[in-house]
Parts: C-alpha cells; structure tokens; sequence
C-alpha cells in the first residue's frame, strides 16, 4: 500500500485490556483513510498483551477493499505492535512518533465515572506535548465496526478544518457520507444565510472528490453542545475540533446531549486538535528554558504582587500628593543644579507603580487593568507637568546643566529604562530583595525628565522641553515592555487567553515595540550630535 511521499503512520495508545478492540478497529479505520500503516503502542502489563494480537488480527479480517478510484485505493492497512515502557509514558510516545513518522496519534478516553486523576494528566500531557494531531477517542456501542454515518462540527478556530479533513477522509474510505453541522447564533433572520455561506467556504477547502461526500447543515443555538442536541442522532462518529481541555472534559466524560446521537448500535465521540505549529513549538521551547532557568514565583507571592501593583496602581489621595511632593523637589534641585535632590525627589515619586501595573496586565491579558494604571500615569504626567510649570514661572529660572542634561537623551537612556523595568517587576515579586527598589527608581527616572519638561516651556526652552518629554516617553515604553517580560519569566502569566484577548495583547505589545523603534530614531540623532566634535 503505497501513498505520496508525505505517507506517515497513525499511532495508537492502548493503556487498557478492554479497550484494545475498538481503539485499534478506529486506528484500522483513519489508517486505510489516510493509506498508511497502524503503529499499536502497547502500555498494558506482560499478561494482558494477548488482547493486543487479537485485537490486531480481528481488526485485520474487517477492511474489504473498496472499488478503486481515479487516484486512490483503500485496502487493510499493515499493523505493527510497539511495547512501550510503562515508566514515562509520553516520553515513550513522543520517540515513538518522530522514529515512526506519526500522521495522527489517538489516545482513547473513558466516562465520567471511570476515568481517573492519571488518565486526565495523560492527556493533558499528550495534548501539550505531542507535536503531530492528537484524537482523543470515546468508543460506544458496537466497538466501531463502521464509519459509514460521520458528523463534524465545523466550527471557528483552528483545529475545525482538521476535524472536517479526518472526517471527509474517513467518510470516502469507509464507503460513507459526512455531515458538516454549523451552530450559529440566532441574532436575526439573515443569521442562517450568513451560517450557510461560512459552511459553504470551509467545505469548499477540501478536494473535489471529498466535498461530494459532504452534506452541509447549519443550526441555529445559543451554544455548540445546544446545536449538538438538535442535529442528527443516527451517526457512527461525532468528532469534534478542539484543544480546550474543560471542553473536551465536558465532551468525553461527561453526560452531554450526546446520547442524543446514540441509536441503537451507539455513536463514538471524538475530539481532535491539530498539529502544533512550528512557531508554537519554539514559544513552548523558549517558555519551558525560560522556566527551569528563572526562579519563579510561588502562588502565594504572586498574589501579594497582583494586589500591590493594583493598589500601588489607583489614581488616589496618596499618588496624587506624592507625585505633588516629588515634582515640587525635583523642580527645585535643577534650578539649583542639586544631583542629590533630584536623586531625592526620584525616590519619592510613586509612578513606576502603574507602569509595572501596565506590563502585569500585559501578561494577564487584562484590558481593563491596562486602561486604569495608564490613566493613572496621564493623569500623573499632566499633574507633574503642571506643577513644573508653575513652579518656572514663579522662579523664572535660567536654563541649568541638570535641565539641559535631560533635554538631550539617548540610546542608552532607553536601554536603562528596559533594564529598569526589568530589575524594579523582578525585585518588586519578592520580599527579600526589596531593598533593590531604590535604586530602581533612581535609574529610572521618571519625575525629573517631566520636571524639566514643565521649567523649559515656562522659560521658552522649547527644545529642552522636547527632549525632556522624549525622555519620559522612551523611558515610560521601555519601562512597561522591560516589566512585561520580566513578570512573564518569573511566572506571572494568565492561565488562558482567548483568543481576542491574545489578539489585542500582542497588537499593544507590537504597537510598544514600534514607538520604541521611532524612538530610537531621534535618540541616535541626539547621540550622534553630541558625538560631534566641538
């Protein structure tokens, strides 16, 4: 039996006796659909690997050959038999399917009441490190001696098209038809044209040949499993695209409308999620050596840092009096052209606080968070502002080396911002090192630059003015971005992000990254000038 050179094998876990049968019978199934061999993974113990040969030969006695095509035959796909030490179970898996060339790997699945606290990491463990598409596979009823009747939710999201593929394989290779079911929400009566129109472009994706087997349904429901419900009963296979661990739970173990599906020969439920795209894996490969080099942080200190940056973050009494108090200093030590007090005045200022609070909820995906501890620094930004001009039009200062120094940043201004952020969300998660935090704010920054701002627009230097105000907002990007990955190394990531949230936290980190590079631009202008001779 011969493919294209892109033929692979389709693997299969068995962890138990009982289930042998029809998890090797389903393996027989998606193995002559994608015309290639079986590779049996065989866990169970020295006295029970009797079921596996049987298993193997009843399976082999049950794919007649099916008339041939234009270009393709269905015939019995070969079986192999792997003995798998029971140790580590998916490493075992994981050389298994780089050394056979895995196309498909399924992993069965048990009820509610008979899967246990194993299985369930077994399969987590499959799904997140398992690199080629994973089924997790619920046989009912008659052990799957036929695929002839299939349903596949056509859904959103990226592993539908690979659950309407395996459908549309199965059913050509099993004599059968598919039935494509769409849920839409019922928002109106154009709601099941449009649902119609989205189904008819995703059949439209696959060969010619497979589409004619496709029979397209739409079903108007507030929910996926509502839909499930209200479609057809009489189906050998319900398959699902999904990686969502609750729902899969929720499919597979739990008593869901499928018994709806259930006729009187029963109906076997599968879920598939696709292949792990390269730029996943290298995100997986940076996180886990990011994660066993960075000491992280346990829950609890993870908590006490969440509560301090949203308080530390509030635009209250005390924020606003502190950004007073560390304005009026910082203004009076560059008119008096006082390092010391300036120094003093960045110990004092409070609004690295929201901008650590903007890198946390860059990483917990919270929008909401984000827009509060930036009003916050505006609001701060604009206060301090102020009081620095009305402090230079009270003084009528001169332009002194301490202004003029902040009104002409550079590169390397950036660059210890970055760090900054980095040192002052590293330092901030952990009590031991808080004696760090001072320092931090004094490379920092953050009030004199906006001090130098308010003094040289009330005495006409534009320019300094500025320079100063890029100063503040270099320092202000890099300093979130900096906090941003920070956080993320040392632990403090959201646990998941749908995918809006994933699709603005990545368009706010891009748009930072790109205001810093336009940054860059007029820095290494300043840094050139001053490189100039005389």
């Amino acid at each position: 039996m011969t493919r294209e050179e892109d033929c692979l094998s389709v693997l299969v876990l068995v962890s138990r006796e009982e289930e042998a049968q029809s998890l090797v019978h389903w393996a027989g199934l998606f193995a002559r659909a994608r015309i290639c061999g079986v590779v049996v993974l065989d866990t169970l113990d020295q006295e029970q690997t009797d079921a596996i040969e049987r298993s193997v030969r009843r399976a082999e006695g049950h794919f007649p050959a099916l008339p041939k095509g234009d270009d393709e035959e269905f015939g019995t796909p070969e079986f192999t038999v792997v003995r798998l030490d029971q140790r580590d179970t998916v490493d075992a898996v994981l050389a298994q399917i780089k050394e056979q060339g895995a196309s498909l790997l399924i992993v069965g699945r048990r009820s509610a009441e008979e899967e246990d606290a194993a299985d369930l990491r077994l399969a987590q463990r499959l799904l997140e490190e398992v690199t080629c598409p994973v089924l997790l596979l619920r046989p009912v009823g008659d052990q799957g001696e036929r695929a002839e009747r299939i349903l596949v939710l056509a859904d959103r999201g990226p592993h539908a098209p690979v659950a309407l593929e395996l459908g549309a394989e199965l059913a050509a290779a099993s004599g059968g038809r598919l039935t494509a079911v769409l849920v839409e929400t019922d928002l109106g009566e154009d709601a099941e044209a449009l649902g119609k129109r989205r189904l008819e472009r995703r059949i439209a994706r696959l060969p010619a040949k497979r589409r004619e087997l496709v029979d397209g349904r739409v079903v108007l429901a507030g929910t996926l499993l509502e839909g499930l419900s209200e479609a057809s009963p009489s189906h050998d296979l319900v398959l699902f695209g999904t990686e969502s661990p609750s729902f899969i739970r929720r499919v597979l173990t739990r008593a869901l409308p499928i018994r709806s599906f259930r006729g009187p020969e029963g109906t076997s439920v599968a879920v598939v999620r696709r292949a792990i795209p390269l730029r996943a894996r290298l995100e997986h490969a940076v996180l886990d050596a990011v994660t066993s080099t960075v000491p992280q942080l346990n829950r609890k200190d993870r908590v006490a840092l969440v509560d301090r940056l949203r308080v530390g973050s509030r635009w209250s009494f005390d924020f606003i009096l502190l950004t007073c108090l560390s304005t009026l200093i910082a203004a009076l030590g560059l008119i008096a052209g006082n390092l010391a007090v300036v120094i003093g005045a960045m110990l004092v200022a409070p609004l690295m606080t929201p901008l650590l609070g903007a890198g946390l909820a860059l990483v917990h995906g919270n929008l909401v968070f984000l827009r509060r501890t930036l009003a916050t620094v505006s609001s701060g930004f604009f206060l301090a502002l102020g009081i620095g001009c009305l402090v230079g039009l009270l003084a009528g200062p001169e332009m002194t080396p301490e202004m003029q120094s902040r009104g002409s940043p550079g590169v390397i201004d950036l660059a210890v911002a970055f760090a900054s952020g980095m040192a002052a969300a590293y330092a901030i998660g952990r009590p031991d090192l808080s004696a760090a935090l001072p320092g931090v704010a004094i490379a920092a920054a953050l009030v004199p630059p906006i001090a130098t701002t308010g003094l040289a627009l009330a005495i006409g230097g534009y320019w300094v003015a500025a320079g100063a105000a890029l100063l503040f907002f270099t320092n202000l990007v890099a300093i979130v971005l900096g906090s941003a990955l920070s956080l993320f190394a040392v632990g403090v990531r959201s646990v998941h992000l749908h995918r809006r949230q994933t699709q603005w936290t990545r368009r706010v980190i891009i748009a930072l990254f790109l205001l810093a590079a336009v940054a860059v631009v007029p820095l290494c202008f300043q840094l050139a000038r001053l490189a100039e001779p005389g």
